[in-house]
């Protein structure tokens, strides 16, 4: 099982119950590309922003394939 708490597995469930997988897919990929903004801008990590950017569009890839 991943590092999440049990509560948090089954808050993560009812997202994907009630929205579908690939839209919480998409919306983590959404969170990563705002993750790889933040760093990029605050902290000006350009590596560390292109790793997320690189998690982001994987993410929507999938997400796409999903649907």
């Amino acid at each position: 099982m991943p590092q999440i708490t049990e509560e948090q597995a089954e808050a993560l469930e009812k997202l994907i119950d009630t929205h579908g997988l690939g839209t919480v897919v998409e919306a983590i990929a959404l969170i990563c590309g705002e993750k790889g903004e933040h760093l990029r801008t605050n902290w000006q990590d350009a590596a560390a922003a292109k790793e997320w950017d690189k998690n982001s569009q994987r993410l929507f890839k999938v997400a796409a394939q999903l649907e």
